[in-house]
């Protein structure tokens, strides 16, 4: 019987990733260690560029030759980005045989961040399709295989349904702009995250978001010069989206009416999000990115990770038409796509009124993702990309 792949894994320390990658690599025919450095490091701190990032990647390169020592080590997996490392521990990592792979869910406007990394790692990682190309033109090698949902933390839940419709993040962006048209159109809809509760105005946000202060927190003590790119990136990301986006403004940001309030709520945590899912009849999701480093080239929008979150709860998912979604879902039958504004309420009305609908296409989602869109069908998928035995 062939030896169990034997992988070490590391990333930026994220619940999802915990529940998703590592809990599934956990139940699969592998050998898996992972390299947890959130014990002992701040990656937020102003020491993490000018000391605790040499020390974290000193001690990957230990943990790898460790778990060789035992028996070669065949894959290294890795969620990071120019922050984390600048690739020399995963040059030697690669000097020992390891076959070095680095995920990344947000190529194409990040790529800025894993650009560097290029030339280091054998493969990179990622998820949307048009982001192969930005890997191969840069002189990398690239792997397309989409993100998915472990079905161990996402299910339905037995509760009745309360929200007509429900969204669970922060609000940035555009995101302010729907939620006001939606709930003006007569729909209740119920936001749960950061900012929605703010009274302070949406100029304002978007400039704690991205002037140049925590550019500058971020680098203090490693010398301005080490984040001269990322300063002069940030100025431009602010010019740009205050004017590109200012028309939504005070007048538009959600807590300054009062009759919207009872729909707006603060963070909830992970287990309360999965129940939101089977208590609301729409679960919706903005794919629009944020703030894109590349958002003055025009709007972009990508599949997310909610795409196969709400459908594996058993879900009614409303999310923003993209061309790959039709890779994994059928569309109006698994999930429900919608094209703008008015088209999302028109559907929303639509669907509140057809309660059985709703069901059959919740079921339909459910049962897809089960078949096609958990994490092992991606790992198993990503190994064989890789000609590695699954």
């Amino acid at each position: 019987m062939p030896e169990r792949l034997r992988i070490v894994f590391s990333s930026h320390p994220a619940e999802w990733v915990d529940r998703n990658m590592v809990d599934t690599l956990r139940e699969m025919n592998v050998d898996l260690s992972v390299y947890d450095w959130r014990e002992g490091y701040d990656f937020y701190s102003p020491e993490w560029q000018s000391s605790q990032r040499k020390r974290m990647n000193q001690g990957l390169l230990k943990f790898v030759e460790d778990r060789s020592r035992k028996a070669p080590v065949d894959l290294l997996i890795t969620y990071f980005w120019r922050h984390h490392t600048d690739g020399k521990v995963i040059d030697k990592i690669r000097d020992m045989g390891v076959r070095c792979v680095n995920f990344g869910c947000n190529n194409l406007h990040q790529f800025h961040l894993v650009k560097p990394l290029i030339g280091h790692y054998d493969y990179h990682w990622v998820t949307e399709r048009d982001a192969v190309k930005l890997f191969t033109d840069a002189g990398g090698a690239a792997v397309r295989v989409q993100m998915g949902a472990n079905p161990k933390y996402y299910f339905p839940v037995d509760t009745a349904k309360i929200y007509d419709m429900s969204f669970t993040g922060s609000c940035y962006g555009e995101r302010s702009d729907v939620f006001d048209k939606v709930a003006r159109a007569g729909i209740a809809f119920h936001v749960f995250g950061f900012r929605w509760g703010s009274k302070r105005s949406f100029h304002r946000i978007i400039g704690e978001q991205l002037i140049p202060w925590r550019v500058l927190y971020k680098y203090e003590g490693a010398g301005l010069e080490a984040g001269r790119e990322e300063l002069i990136r940030q100025v431009l990301e602010t010019e740009h989206l205050v004017r590109r986006l200012g028309g939504i403004g005070f007048e538009k940001w959600p807590a300054h009416h009062p009759e919207f309030l009872p729909l707006l709520h603060g963070p909830i945590p992970f287990k309360d999000m999965v129940r939101l899912f089977s208590e609301s009849r729409i679960s919706m999701n903005f794919s629009a990115c944020g703030n894109p480093s590349d958002m003055r080239k025009g709007r972009l929008v990508q599949v997310k990770l909610r795409d196969f979150e709400a459908p594996m709860s058993g879900a009614v998912l409303f999310t923003e038409y993209q061309d790959e979604l039709k890779e994994f879902y059928e569309i109006d039958k698994e999930i429900v796509c919608y094209h703008d504004v008015p088209d999302l309420i028109e559907k929303a009305k639509r669907l509140l009124a057809e309660p059985d609908e709703a069901a059959r296409i919740g079921a339909a989602a459910r049962a897809r993702s089960l078949r096609d869109h958990t994490w092992q069908n991606r790992f198993q998928e990503l190994f064989s990309k890789l000609k590695l035995r699954a």
